[in-house]
């Protein structure tokens, strides 16, 4: 009788890590000067806005690997970054500005 609570119990813990490191990423990225605005669009697609200053910011994606790496995203989960205009973001469009698959 004690084996489904305590799967239930894993399964559990194994969900609230998860939140956590996702909501951690979120904090982390918000706490760079540079980002206005960062959430989770889907498990696996992480999106941060930033003001365009006409260059391209796919090492800033890069950099936020490492920042949801140091969240504790599990390791060899693919996580897509997308680096996104604010001021489009804003008008309900996505000007995208960098991009970066984390493995």
């Amino acid at each position: 009788m004690r084996l489904p609570i305590v799967c239930f119990l894993i399964l559990f813990a194994t969900a609230s890590f998860a939140e956590t490191w996702r909501e951690t990423a979120i904090n982390d990225a918000l706490a760079e000067p540079k980002v206005h605005s960062a959430q989770w669009s889907q498990e696996e697609s992480f999106w941060i806005a930033v003001d365009d200053d006409g260059t391209r910011r796919d090492g800033f994606a890069e950099y936020t690997c490492l920042v949801l790496a140091l969240a504790g995203k599990p390791q060899g989960e693919i996580i897509i970054v997308t680096v996104l205009d604010h001021n489009s973001m804003l008008q309900g469009n996505f000007k995208e500005l960098g991009k970066k698959a984390c493995r």
